[in-house]
């Protein structure tokens, strides 16, 4: 439920911060699917220089960029304006699945010591209208989610722990990190090592979000995920936050050496493969269930009914 930024009828605990450029229809989805979850937030929207004028409700505060900058340079200018504990970080074109917010927010209240909390995701392609469960976080990672280090070693090869989406974090240990890397790829992928190493993390194998998947999509989070020398450099940034961290230890900081050459080896499979969503949709996806439908449904609903007019 969005509320007011100044609004005192009613306490927010939680903001969302939402970049975006250049975006439509798929952008007042974001906000619907925001709006129908009960947990009382305020929204930023960060606009990164669109080239058309963003129009939104005037309870969405929004903050202006001078120039385009990169997604995790719109982020950081969005937690610049947090003023709640907890914030939340979605993509322009990213759906909600109520009460994703409530149940992140709630998991975070009863343990003090989380960082992180995070639920799954859903690939989803609105053309084919199939979804699939999303590899991030992966399977395996519930087992070890408790255990900090190995899930900062762990972050190091496979991307473990999502840092946006149905994900909700503490503000103060976000800003502590140091925020994003100001890097236009593998931002997502350095945090996620430093707040494992800061504190406790929460995976949810429980689908909070759509995730738009799709050849004729402009998703904003599409990367140059095939890039080679991107890819060997993010995960070199990864082996010095290891050897950097306090709370690193003397055994992960000595393991932060070993695993080198097997970077070598992912980031090189990577530039010859296919993207990983795309992949896996082709293998597992299946026409939407019934409830999914509903959820679409009743958040298209909502975009017509929040449209300013």
């Amino acid at each position: 439920m969005i509320v007011a930024p100044h609004s005192t009828d009613t306490k927010a605990f939680l903001t969302v911060v939402i970049p975006a450029w250049d975006l439509d229809g798929a952008l007042h989805e974001c906000l619907a699917s925001v709006d129908l979850d009960p947990e009382p937030c305020r929204v930023i929207v960060v606009d990164n220089a669109s080239v058309r004028p963003l129009r939104l409700d005037p309870c969405i505060q929004v903050v202006r960029a001078g120039r385009r900058g990169t997604l995790a340079a719109a982020r950081n200018l969005g937690l610049e304006q947090v003023e709640t504990e907890l914030v939340c970080f979605l993509d322009g074109d990213d759906i909600l699945i109520p009460p994703a917010l409530e149940s992140l927010v709630s998991t975070m209240s009863r343990d003090r010591r989380l960082v992180l909390a995070a639920g799954s995701s859903l690939l989803w392609d609105p053309e084919r209208e199939v979804a699939a469960r999303s590899f991030v976080p992966p399977r395996r990672a519930f087992a070890y989610s408790r255990h900090r280090r190995w899930l900062a070693a762990r972050q190091t090869i496979d991307r473990v722990i999502p840092t946006h989406g149905a994900v909700v974090q503490r503000t103060d240990a976000l800003r502590t990190v140091g925020g994003f890397p100001d890097t236009a790829y593998g931002e997502n992928w350095l945090l996620g090592v430093s707040l494992a190493l800061a504190g406790g993390i929460s995976l949810s194998s429980r689908p909070m979000k759509f995730y738009r998947v799709g050849p004729s999509h402009n998703q904003l989070s599409r990367r140059r995920d095939q890039d080679f020398w991107q890819g060997l450099r993010v995960r070199r940034e990864m082996r010095e936050t290891l050897r950097r961290n306090a709370h690193s230890g003397k055994l992960l900081r000595l393991a932060s050496y070993g695993i080198a050459p097997l970077h070598l080896y992912l980031a090189a499979r990577a530039r010859w493969s296919r993207p990983q969503a795309e992949r896996i949709l082709d293998a597992e996806g299946r026409v939407i269930r019934r409830t999914s439908y509903d959820t679409l449904a009743i958040v298209k609903q909502r975009t017509r009914e929040m449209q300013p007019r």
